[in-house]
């Protein structure tokens, strides 16, 4: 079994804010308060170092999301 890691969820200042990691390996960065609702593209999700990941605009990881791959293809939607 593999999976995927697709969603990192963080939390600070009462106030949720997430990473989407799309298809293609890309990382998007969504606040809705300070974006209007946009996603932002923050490069290659692989680029970034582990260490980075764990904080994000002074909010701390809380949460992550697991997609598994069926028959070894690369998760969909």
């Amino acid at each position: 079994m593999v999976y995927d890691l697709v969603g990192l969820v963080y939390f600070g200042q009462s106030h949720f804010v997430a990473r989407f990691v799309d298809r293609h390996g890309v990382l998007w960065y969504h606040d809705g308060i300070a974006n209007g609702g946009s996603f932002m593209n923050e490069g290659y999700a692989e680029d970034h170092a582990l260490s980075s990941l764990m904080q994000c605009n002074n909010t701390r990881l809380v949460t992550l999301v697991y997609v598994k791959r069926i028959d070894g293809d690369q998760w969909r939607f």
